[in-house]
């Protein structure tokens, strides 16, 4: 199970662990975004600081259909206990947890400042 909090600013986080291929690694907080259907988003400062390796370009559609060009990296994270590698996009902001990485699990979000936010295994 993972777990997290509503922050007073009404949005839901958890902290992930993002590991380099040199074995350094970074911990911090993400929202989860369930308008967002890739895996995950990275700041610049992570994905650089930990060298995680290039895999190729993409292009998406942010919310108020603006259109951006998006480097993808490998990233080994820490997901429900187990090291798991995805496929991050670099992206401006705090990083972001997408239904990608949410499938086959249950989002449960108490709506209050400072409420629970779970995330568990469906099966």
């Amino acid at each position: 199970m993972i777990t997290g909090q509503v922050t007073a600013g009404r949005e839901a986080e958890v902290r992930i662990e993002v590991r380099g291929p040199n074995g350094a690694v970074v911990i911090l907080e993400a929202v989860v975004d369930t308008g967002f259907t890739e895996y995950l988003t990275l700041p610049a400062y992570v994905i650089d600081g930990l060298s995680l390796p290039f895999v190729s370009e993409t292009r998406m559609v942010l919310a108020g259909e603006l259109s951006v060009e998006l480097d993808l990296h490998f990233a080994l994270i820490r997901w429900n206990g187990l090291m798991r590698t995805i496929v991050a996009h670099k992206a401006e902001g705090v990083a972001l947890i997408g239904m990608g990485l949410l499938q086959g699990f249950r989002l449960t979000v108490d709506g209050i400042d400072g409420g629970a936010v779970t995330i568990t295994p469906l099966v």
